[in-house]
């Protein structure tokens, strides 16, 4: 599934990862939670989709986070 995700990157994606600090291991992890576009969303500073809507008492995660942790 890592494969899968980290092929769906564009050279795009790749440069403004790398101009701010991300690796592929941080991608995959922030694809996980919120696919490709919610990491898309991160780096172009568009958003940042979280999964907390899934929990009652408002916990969750940001793609950022996941990428940051």
């Amino acid at each position: 599934m890592a494969r899968s995700i980290e092929n769906q990157f564009n050279s795009e994606d790749l440069r403004l990862a790398r101009a701010k600090g991300y690796n592929m291991n941080q991608l995959i992890r922030g694809a996980w939670l919120g696919g490709v576009g919610g990491v898309r969303q991160v780096l172009r500073g568009r958003g940042n989709p979280s999964d907390s809507k899934w929990y009652r008492n408002g916990k969750g995660r940001s793609v950022k986070q996941a990428m940051e942790e």
